[in-house]
């Protein structure tokens, strides 16, 4: 879905810069993939990426500085998995394990975080680019890791790759 900010692509690679802007030191950037869209699936399809970065910020100073590129990008409040312009997760945060899958939900005024990301293990447009990018990361719960992760996945509600972008 194409934002203030241009199409998917661009969006995602101003969000890296605006990252970088915010001291936040980017290391590694997966390639762009393009995938059917996950949730909600009468909508445009997604594109994904994953990025390794270096920040002094704790984890929910992380995430507000992440909703507030959302924002910049000219993304609104809307239906839960719905379209939306830019949607930027903390997949993980070194071994950090933090708050309750269910309990814990973001929220557009009172943010929680749950570390790892819940939905990480079920969606495999997440799980293929942090294969590219950390082959050697563990997920802090099951010690599985994405290519493991990638393995175990059953069709689900959506999230299929279709290519490459």
């Amino acid at each position: 879905m194409a934002g203030d900010w241009g199409p998917p692509q661009t969006a995602l690679t101003r969000a890296a810069d605006c990252l970088k802007a915010q001291g936040i030191t980017v290391t590694q950037c997966s390639s762009w993939i393009v995938s059917k869209a996950y949730g909600v699936q009468n909508q445009a399809d997604f594109v994904n990426g994953a990025l390794i970065v270096k920040t002094h910020k704790p984890p929910m100073s992380l995430l507000y500085t992440c909703q507030k590129i959302e924002r910049r990008a000219g993304r609104r409040p809307s239906l839960k998995w719905g379209p939306r312009v830019l949607d930027i997760d903390i997949l993980a945060y070194h071994d950090v394990i933090m708050g309750q899958p269910g309990k814990d939900r973001l929220h557009s005024r009172s943010a929680k975080l749950v570390l790892p990301h819940p939905g990480l293990a079920d969606r495999p447009f997440v799980l293929h680019p942090l294969a590219e990018i950390a082959p050697g990361w563990h997920h802090p719960l099951t010690g599985l890791t994405a290519k493991q992760m990638l393995r175990q996945l059953r069709p689900s509600s959506g999230g299929e790759i279709i290519n490459h972008a």
